[in-house]
């Protein structure tokens, strides 16, 4: 998801939250009808999909489901506040130290957003997260993921794209502390890489850019 991507341009907790699968329907629904070899009684019967086709499909779904459940946990992670136990995490935080990752004092935070994310991706948004958490960011009130589209590049690596539309970002009437930025309304380019690991799709890393037109 890539809370933060060179700014802190789109993402966060959503106290309310409204989601669009409308793009996730319809792969099933190709899925299915791919899987079927459905017909139409008006033309000749389609011809039916080789393996290699079914295997495509089936890896872009699963990549597909993977993207949307990061986002769900990134979110939901900043709904609400932070959790018992943050502030004496925050407390806790050894300067140069090993306070993120496995052995860190925040992982304890992240169970759940962990087994969709990794790596850079994973970092930058405990990092959003816990400041979101810390200097009171909420929202936004709703968001959308667009029509995500996933291309695959390799049998373990794959990128999915989409214009995210974000609205209702509530955030303190200060500026922000030096090297944060609050989040702000608007829509944005999400690219997110995902790389397969041990059976089970993670994203790497991400971008957010802002858009000057409309999705």
């Amino acid at each position: 998801m890539v809370l933060l991507a060179g700014n802190a341009r789109q993402r966060g907790g959503a106290t309310v939250k409204r989601m669009q699968l409308v793009p996730a329907v319809m792969l099933l629904a190709v899925i299915a009808l791919v899987l079927g070899g459905c017909s139409s009684a008006a033309g000749p019967a389609q011809p039916r999909p080789s393996a290699k086709q079914l295997a495509l499909a089936q890896e872009k779904q699963a990549v597909l489901r993977a993207w949307v459940n990061a986002e769900e946990a990134a979110y939901q992670l900043t709904r609400g506040g932070p959790p018992a136990g943050f502030q004496a995490a925050m407390a806790s935080i050894q300067p140069g130290g090993a306070n993120h990752g496995p052995t860190g004092v925040f992982n304890q935070f992240f169970p759940t957003l962990a087994r969709y994310e990794a790596g850079k991706a994973l970092a930058q948004d405990e990092l959003s997260i816990e400041g979101f958490w810390n200097y009171g960011v909420s929202g936004p009130a709703t968001y959308s993921l667009g029509r995500p589209v996933v291309t695959v590049q390799s049998p373990t690596s794959a990128t999915v794209t989409s214009c995210v539309t974000v609205r209702g970002w509530v955030v303190p009437s200060t500026p922000p502390p030096s090297g944060f930025a609050w989040p702000y309304d608007g829509q944005s380019n999400n690219v997110a890489p995902f790389q397969l690991v041990a059976g089970s799709w993670y994203e790497t890393g991400g971008t957010n850019t802002d858009r000057k037109q409309p999705c």
